[in-house]
């Protein structure tokens, strides 16, 4: 069984986007410059033709990716979760009293800490999935040193 992906809103509606764009007009562009570099004859010293022909390779597997993701994907907003999965959290570090708020969100592929999303798939997602209000939490980061955070606002929708 394929794990189900956890996007936002956003990051579906972002990869319906780039879907549309690769399907629509970068695939069909790529396919009639290979068709092109294709008639110029001998392929096997046609350096347009092999780059061309990997562009389609990689767009074509980038389309394959966004398909799987978007037939396994789980909106966020539309679910109900007993953690913090979707949640606006608001966190103060405790060595600097810097204060950091973000939407937790599942998937890494739209994870973008300095546009407000942070994935369960780091560790401070991790660290606060299952917090509430008022935790003190020890973040230990793959490279780094441990640091400290508490949570100080857990809201299901953004105001």
């Amino acid at each position: 069984m394929t794990e189900k992906e956890k996007l936002t809103r956003d990051g579906y509606n972002k990869l319906e986007a780039e879907l549309r764009q690769l399907v629509d007009v970068d695939l069909p562009d790529v396919d009639v410059k290979l068709a092109a570099a294709r008639a110029q004859g001998d392929l096997s010293e046609n350096a347009e033709y092999t780059e061309f022909k990997a562009r389609h390779e990689q767009m074509s597997n980038r389309i394959a990716q966004i398909n799987a993701i978007l037939e396994n994907a789980i909106i966020i907003e539309d679910e109900v979760f007993s953690n913090n999965l979707g949640k606006y959290i608001t966190i103060i570090y405790e060595e600097d009293g810097f204060v950091c708020e973000f939407q937790l969100i599942g998937a890494s592929i739209e994870a973008d800490p300095v546009g407000g999303k942070v994935s369960i798939e780091s560790p401070i997602g991790r660290a606060v999935l299952e917090a509430n209000v008022g935790d003190h939490i020890s973040v230990k980061p793959e490279k780094g040193n441990e640091f400290s955070i508490v949570v100080t606002k857990i809201e299901s929708k953004k105001n």
